[in-house]
């Protein structure tokens, strides 16, 4: 069958593209080979936030008040939620949905592989792939329920741990960490670098890193790239390189994700990929090949939903405006849900042309009086132009403080411009404006 725009994907990305394309009147079709939502709402991203919501609830009321099974209801629950609306949205946009694996065998033509699809073939003029990404395992390293999980397993855990070793300082690892100490679990997050999430801003983590210690009890060991998680007599044995040994009741892989580019069928040379394994695109989102357009984290870090809506947006766009589409990709905030979350949007490294300014959470009258005065905001500014290049925060709404920093570098908005105006007394967000 012929379309216009054929969708690879079921998730956040897949959805947001196929949605936007029948919306611009382009005969669209979407293909998914597992319900819709994708790998973030049915095993990582969703789960682990509903994880993260219910620790944050027992660390207030209490453990008691923490049930695995009320757990595993509600990230069923909210998943079947998910998968409902996008449903309802793809069909109301006269989105053609099919079930089954989308394999791309040429630059204009989708195998869709599956018992309910009969491996036919669809044509389009546009192909878009938001085909995800696939976590790292390896044979020393991987998952052995009920011993040795992954986020996807995470929901299936029958009772609390005593201790669990977590592998793996980037988002998913310090997320599920911080989540089980607040249930009382000891916990070892080993990491293979010389800090935590590596990829924000050293001080801001330094400051999330002494909150995990002082405060939720995480014991962190960088520098501790593991080799080897076995389980033995019941509970479960790290190695690194180094020759430590830890021990566990649990283990818990959260090392990283690759992305998955086995939707293209083609000749291999025609798809040029990263240095990583990910697809390579231009400022469009389109690959190597004009007509296929690829997005999410199928393009490589940051692997986030809203950086693969983005993608979404400014794909469809050129498909149908062409190199005269205003959307290009612009720094979006990179979020680490923690009870007191983390986050940064841009560069906030130190540069000559550039000047830093700090502000600390305990100033807030907000802050104090919900004794939650932990944390800072630092953000980077041009000196010539004096907007905003890049900020990060750890502290109370730290996300939604840096979603508005997001809304003033796009627009352009200078700091100063920014600080005129007094915001609500008193919040979180007046960490903005504060004198």
């Amino acid at each position: 069958m012929q379309y216009d725009v054929v969708v690879i994907g079921g998730g956040p990305a897949g959805v947001e593209a196929a949605v936007l394309s029948a919306r611009a009147g382009l005969c669209t079709a979407l293909i998914s080979d597992m319900p819709l939502g994708g790998r973030s709402t049915w095993g990582s991203l969703l789960p682990s936030k509903v994880w993260l919501k219910e620790a944050q609830k027992a660390w207030i009321a209490g453990k008691e008040a923490f049930s695995l099974a009320k757990l595993r209801e509600t990230i069923s629950a909210q998943s079947q939620r998910v998968a409902s609306e996008a449903r309802t949205l793809l069909e109301t946009a006269g989105v053609a949905v099919q079930s089954g694996k989308g394999e791309v065998i040429s630059p204009t033509e989708v195998r869709v592989c599956g018992p309910e699809a009969s491996d036919r073939i669809l044509t389009a003029r546009y192909i878009v792939a938001a085909t995800g990404s696939e976590p790292v395992f390896t044979p020393e390293m991987k998952p052995i329920p009920p011993h040795i999980i992954a986020p996807r397993f995470a929901a299936a855990v029958e009772t609390l741990p005593s201790s669990i070793l977590m592998v793996g300082g980037g988002v998913t690892g310090v997320e599920y960490a911080s989540a089980f100490a607040a249930l009382g679990v000891q916990v070892t997050l080993l990491q293979k670098g010389a800090r935590l999430l590596p990829r924000m801003d050293a001080e801001v983590v330094h400051a999330f890193e002494t909150w995990l210690k002082e405060i939720l009890s995480v014991q962190v060991v960088k520098e501790a790239s593991v080799v080897a998680l076995k389980v033995e007599d019941g509970g479960v044995v790290a190695q690194t390189t180094s020759g430590e040994v830890y021990h566990g009741s649990l283990g818990f892989i959260a090392a990283g994700r690759k992305a998955d580019t086995t939707f293209w069928k083609g000749d291999p040379k025609q798809l040029m990929l990263t240095n990583s394994g990910a697809v390579r695109v231009n400022a469009f989102c389109q690959s190597s090949i004009p007509n296929l357009y690829v997005i999410g984290d199928a393009t490589g870090a940051p692997m986030m939903v809203n950086q693969a809506q983005m993608q979404a947006r400014v794909a469809v766009h050129h498909i149908v405006q062409g190199n005269d589409s205003p959307l290009r990709m612009q720094p979006l905030v990179e979020a680490v849900y923690t009870h007191l979350p983390v986050g940064q949007i841009g560069d906030t490294t130190p540069s000559e042309e550039a000047y830093f300014v700090q502000k600390f959470f305990g100033d807030l009258l907000k802050s104090q009086i919900e004794g939650a005065e932990l944390g800072m905001l630092k953000v980077k500014i041009d000196k010539q132009s004096g907007t905003i290049k890049g900020a990060a925060a750890f502290g109370p709404n730290a996300i939604e403080i840096l979603g508005l920093i997001q809304v003033a570098m796009h627009t352009g908005i200078p700091w100063k411009s920014l600080q005129a105006f007094p915001l609500p007394h008193p919040t979180y967000s007046e960490l903005l404006t504060k004198i």
